[in-house]
């Protein structure tokens, strides 16, 4: 925003901004969630869900419309800034919303035919009136212009609340307009809750048809924009930028399966089953590992763009398209975004690990002409690649405790643990943190993260394709747990049964005695290894009590000591949002 109203935006759309943000609303969702389901009241009560019903985005419960008309500035702060005891904000449809509308846009206006996620869309535009471009041409609406496409009644009551003025609404602050460039001009934003509106009131209208009647209105106004002359689009494929595409909608397909009531259409939202969203992190990885990997060299590209470039990725490219991986395999995504994630891990230690002072260098010390290798210590609009690192490493200790990557140190090719080299990282930042913390802060939760281990396992034993194993991925999904490491383990599939037992033999022993323990002929059976297609069909033709006891099964364990298992989503929950210090005391680390 360039004023203090979080009013008038530059206009530019980033992609390394829109899936920071789909994240962010995502945590609020499930914090919201959270304290409303252990609420003693009723979270279905009338109040509740006509604060729900009456927001399209937080902005409607946070701001109100200036006391005089067309005052520049004559609004005090305080009468613009969140309010914090405001109901509205409790409610997690609001995040929930939010979410869609960025996640909707990408896949609608972002998205490579064969999936990738393309880069940026300008600021400037072609303003036919004037003959040249100018910031915020495409998005800018005369009064005029709206009355025309929507007609009175419903400009009637959009226009108070979306703040639209004959005169321009860019007049809350010096700041909003200095040039004079959007004089008669406006910029919605959603100012006033709809339950508010006194067109509302007037009109007498049931709640429920005036969010469809903005919804309408909406898309007809979105219509009509796209008969502008549209913003430039830069359609690189930016590796690191994919890999937080990826996050993004990983996390939310299993996120959003705990909206209720489901998300219907109301534009810009489209009311997708969550399940989209799945699919369109999975096009992303895929496009990725088809244009910028090279399976020979086990090296990324920068970026895509009609080829790929001849810039080698850096170390965020690595960094970023490993945490949006090891999102994607905990959504359920596939054991192959793990196995992938792992190799990439491998290739950013080795190519970019400081074996002198711990962290990674942003660059790979390939080019010759590269004198000083720097390492990134800000987390800015992009986090810093050693940030997302320490972070990635933490959640590959607790997937993979046996598992690292050979260490550069020395003559001799020895393995450094997950957990030794991201204690070595948060080391390397020790003195930045201590001076300027909120200079990292992606760096700060990567060492909030390092407090809590051993992080929880959650391991959900069963087949993906089961849903009885998608709901409890869900209910894994939609706890506030920040602290945990999803496991999946399907013990009628080979490929997965030898991953785990090689890669987290005490997961995987787990799982073992659970089914050995219940007596089913098709769970010993698949739990031997090697006859685990036998079992499958064991499983599909056993009936009664001995296919029940196969059941897909969650089990929470910290630290060697795991909760009694649960078939239950809601108990699954339950046991994630009930987080405890693991009590662990940080020790100076050795380099």
């Amino acid at each position: 925003s360039v004023d203090e109203y979080w009013h008038v935006p530059h206009f530019e759309k980033m992609l390394y901004d829109n899936p920071q943000l789909a994240l962010t609303y995502l945590d609020a969702f499930r914090i919201t969630l959270a304290a409303q389901r252990s609420s003693s009241s009723n979270p279905s009560s009338a109040a509740a869900d006509d604060a729900g019903l009456g927001l399209l985005s937080p902005a409607g419960a946070a701001v109100e419309a200036p006391a005089g008309p067309g005052d520049r500035g004559s609004s005090s702060s305080s009468n613009w800034g969140l309010r914090v005891g405001d109901e509205r904000l409790s409610d997690p449809r609001v995040y929930a919303t939010v979410v869609r509308g960025v996640l909707d846009y990408l896949r609608r206006d972002m998205t490579h035919p064969e999936g990738g996620l393309y880069s940026a869309e300008d600021a400037d535009s072609l303003d036919p009136a004037v003959g040249r471009k100018l910031e915020g041409a495409f998005y800018v609406w005369a009064a005029a212009e709206i009355q025309e496409v929507l007609g009175a009644d419903s400009a009637g009551i959009f226009n108070e609340v979306y703040g639209v003025k004959p005169q321009g609404n860019c007049t809350l602050s010096p700041r909003s307009d200095p040039h004079g460039e959007f004089k008669g001009k406006n910029v919605l934003m959603q100012f006033k809750p709809l339950d508010a509106a006194a067109s509302v009131k007037l009109a007498g209208l049931p709640l429920q048809r005036v969010v469809e009647m903005m919804g309408q209105a909406r898309q007809h106004l979105h219509e009509r924009r796209a008969t502008r002359p549209r913003p430039a689009l830069d359609d690189k494929i930016v590796t690191a930028w994919n890999g937080q595409g990826i996050s993004a909608f990983a996390q939310a397909a299993r996120v959003l399966a705990a909206e209720q009531p489901p998300a219907a259409a109301c534009f810009p939202v489209e009311g997708c089953p969550p399940s989209t969203y799945l699919a369109a992190a999975i096009r992303v990885a895929e496009f990725l590992q088809q244009h910028v990997w090279d399976e020979g060299t086990k090296r990324l590209k920068r970026a895509y763009c009609k080829a790929p470039s001849a810039v080698e990725g850096f170390a965020d490219d690595y960094a970023l398209l490993i945490a949006g991986l090891l999102d994607l395999y905990e959504a359920g995504g596939g054991l192959h975004w793990l196995t992938w994630a792992v190799q990439l891990q491998d290739t950013l230690d080795t190519l970019f690990w400081d074996s002198n002072s711990g962290g990674f260098f942003q660059s790979s010390g390939t080019d010759p002409s590269i004198k000083l290798r720097m390492k990134e210590d800000y987390d800015g609009a992009e986090p810093a690649a050693s940030s997302i690192a320490a972070g990635n490493l933490i959640r590959l200790a607790a997937l993979l405790p046996h598992g690292g990557s050979p260490s550069l140190e020395g003559k001799q090719q020895q393995q450094m643990s997950y957990s030794a080299r991201a204690d070595g990282t948060l080391a390397a930042f020790t003195s930045r943190l201590d001076q300027v913390p909120i200079a990292m802060p992606q760096m700060c939760a990567a060492a909030w993260l390092r407090t809590r281990t051993p992080l929880r396992q959650v391991i959900i034993a069963g087949a993906i394709n089961n849903p009885k194993t998608q709901a409890l991925l869900d209910a894994a999904a939609a706890s506030w747990a920040p602290d945990k490491a999803l496991i999946l383990i399907d013990p009628a599939n080979p490929e997965s049964v030898g991953f785990w037992r090689k890669g987290n033999p005490e997961a995987w022993n787990m799982v073992e005695s659970h089914f050995s323990n219940t007596g089913s002929a098709a769970a010993a059976a698949a739990v031997g290894g090697q006859q685990a297609e036998v079992a499958a069909s064991e499983v599909a033709a056993a009936g009664g009590a001995d296919a029940a006891n196969f059941e897909p099964t969650a089990f929470v364990c910290q630290n060697f000591t795991c909760q009694a298992p649960t078939q239950s989503p809601g108990r699954l929950y339950e046991l994630l949002s009930n987080v405890k210090p693991a009590g662990v005391k940080l020790q100076p680390v050795q380099l």
